[in-house]
């Protein structure tokens, strides 16, 4: 973690924000801060967790980004109250095709884990592509499938082990005025 030696100094430059935190690294200067600086606890249950999160983007092409995130470490099974190891990584592909079309791809995937097993793991894919007619008009079209699957033996309550889900959307979006817009 990196922060600045002195936030009131007038002679900070860019390159002084790469300084290693010194004296200020659990100070709360903030009270939405408070939450983020203690230890989870969920009824009663302290859970000191350690996560790592990643984030990288790329645009190879003038008509291509790729991005992807990734989040590895501890977590809570909130229903449980028990600590386990969660992953989550979750790429995505924008592709501007032209001036009208652009289509989106992404992926998100999750897994849980707990000392006992797996808790689940889940997928969630999505093709997302918009045509925009004009400044005033587009067309969008959403397709998304949910697949997860659960150790039922590890939940409180019944679940079921597997559910899967196929979602889709078809939009039409009409800009009346700068505050209106009228969707179908």
């Amino acid at each position: 973690l990196q922060q600045l030696e002195s936030p009131f100094s007038q002679d900070i430059s860019v390159n002084d924000a790469f300084k290693p935190v010194s004296r200020y690294w659990d100070r709360i200067y903030r009270p939405e801060q408070i939450l983020t600086a203690l230890p989870e606890v969920v009824e009663g249950v302290a859970f000191d967790l350690f996560t790592l999160d990643l984030y990288g983007e790329l645009q190879p092409l003038s008509w291509l980004e790729l991005h992807i995130s990734a989040d590895v470490g501890d977590a809570i099974d909130y229903e449980g109250i028990r600590e386990g190891r969660q992953l989550e990584l979750e790429p995505s592909a924008t592709l501007r095709l032209g001036r009208r079309l652009q289509v989106g791809l992404s992926h998100a995937y999750q897994r849980f884990d707990l000392p006992e097993g797996w808790l689940f793991e889940a997928h969630l894919s999505e093709v997302r592509a918009t045509w925009q007619f004009n400044l005033r008009a587009y067309l969008r079209w959403v397709s998304q499938y949910f697949d997860l699957a659960r150790d039922p033996g590890l939940y409180r309550e019944e679940v079921t082990a597997s559910e899967r889900e196929w979602f889709n959307q078809l939009l039409f979006a009409y800009k009346l005025n700068p505050q209106t817009v009228l969707f179908l």
